[in-house]
């Protein structure tokens, strides 16, 4: 029974290293975003009991706490020490054993990997949250004599305000090199409830040169700038021609702001009213968010990210169902007018834009109407001082 133990425990631990690298390689190919990963702490309390039979037999049902420190390096992955330690209560005499093995304690001392296969998606601001697995090897002092123990734990944290409360469960396997038990092995199941706290994402920002993010400068109130008139030469496009969407529709936004204007919920409206007519023969609606080039590049596919799941939300709350739209951040990088110069091309840059992807056979027949895209109803200029990224 020792080697399958033995095969189980190797086979977890392949596992969590291929999941590790692979979360690893991955997070390795993505940039990061204004984030950074958190020290945290837990506590755990849990119910312990002997699992094989000759284990069973000797002690009952005791209990164990520990106390645990971790890194997290990236939202699936964190890394720590934990140190407790517990008993199991004293079990049946058994006869023809002339010890007497009364209670058992332990002292814990453990490495552990913690691996949450869904933390970049499910409570991507807290490092305890959400479903974990967890690896953990050491040294344990079990009644006065070291020996190596292996555990595996799985929990699920749930998200309390300043805590994380995640019940867990583990099983514990205690190496035995003396055959003080008459087998070379000890199994334990614990059960019980984690405490978890310190571990919010610690929010930063690059800040290329002097030049600070748009989200410092839009915090205190900007000095009042008179808006930027608009061109009189150009005339306010409509968002639909006849029966078809045009494509090069858009919302606007004020600088580093995410929040709908009016003008651009009037716009949303008709995009849902379209869709309750026609959009049956959508496969996808495509929303790209768009950013103008002053500040971090990486804040910036973040601020147009945060643009289009405005428009997301605005849409799925009027009746076009979340699998239907597809999301996509450029940034600054898909600028309406690339040489920028003025308050109005910043202004034009700054925008979400929509694409239909129409299904197989249903596009409407003929090409839509060529037709201006539709202006912002207003320029809102950047604080004064800020400057254009190098």
């Amino acid at each position: 029974m020792q080697s399958n133990v033995h095969r189980v425990i190797a086979g977890v631990v392949g596992g969590l290293a291929i999941s590790a690298s692979a979360t690893a390689s991955r997070a390795a190919a993505q940039e990061e975003v204004e984030s950074e990963e958190p020290w945290f702490f837990v506590l755990d309390g849990m119910a312990s009991g002997p699992i094989n039979q000759l284990a069973r037999e000797q002690f009952d049902v005791g209990g164990s706490a520990a106390l645990g420190v971790y890194r997290s390096f990236i939202p699936e992955l964190a890394f720590g020490l934990r140190l407790g330690g517990g008993a199991l209560t004293e079990g049946q005499v058994i006869p023809q054993d002339p010890v007497d093995r009364g209670m058992l304690d332990f002292g814990q001392l453990s490495a552990s990997m913690r691996v949450r296969p869904l933390g970049a998606v499910v409570n991507a601001d807290r490092r305890a949250a959400g479903l974990w697995v967890q690896l953990g090897a050491g040294p344990w002092l079990v009644d006065g004599d070291v020996v190596p123990v292996f555990d595996l734990g799985l929990g699920y944290g749930i998200d309390l305000g300043p805590i994380v409360l995640s019940p867990m469960g583990q099983l514990t396997h205690v190496v035995e090199t003396e055959d003080r038990f008459g087998e070379d092995y000890l199994f334990m199941w614990n059960g019980g409830i984690e405490i978890a706290f310190l571990d919010h994402v610690h929010v930063t920002r690059e800040e290329p040169l002097d030049m600070k993010p748009e989200s410092e400068l839009a915090v205190a109130p900007p000095p009042v700038v008179e808006p930027e008139p608009l061109p009189e030469e150009e005339d306010i496009a409509q968002p639909f021609i006849d029966d078809q969407l045009v494509i090069d529709e858009r919302v606007f936004f004020d600088f580093d702001r995410w929040e709908l204007r009016e003008t651009g919920m009037e716009q949303l409206d008709e995009v849902a009213r379209r869709y309750e007519e026609s959009g049956d023969r959508w496969a996808a609606l495509v929303i790209s968010g768009h950013a103008d080039r002053r500040g971090p590049e990486a804040y910036n596919v973040d601020l147009s990210r945060k643009r289009a799941e405005a428009v997301l939300r605005y849409l799925e709350a009027h009746g076009v169902p979340r699998e239907v739209v597809e999301i996509e951040a450029w940034g600054e990088s898909r600028p309406e007018i690339p040489d920028a110069e003025t308050e109005y091309d910043h202004q034009v840059n700054r925008r979400v834009q929509f694409d239909i992807v129409w299904r197989e056979g249903m596009r409407p027949e003929g090409e839509a109407p060529e037709a201006s895209p539709p202006e912002p109803d207003y320029v809102d200029p950047a604080p004064p001082g800020v400057r254009e990224a190098e």
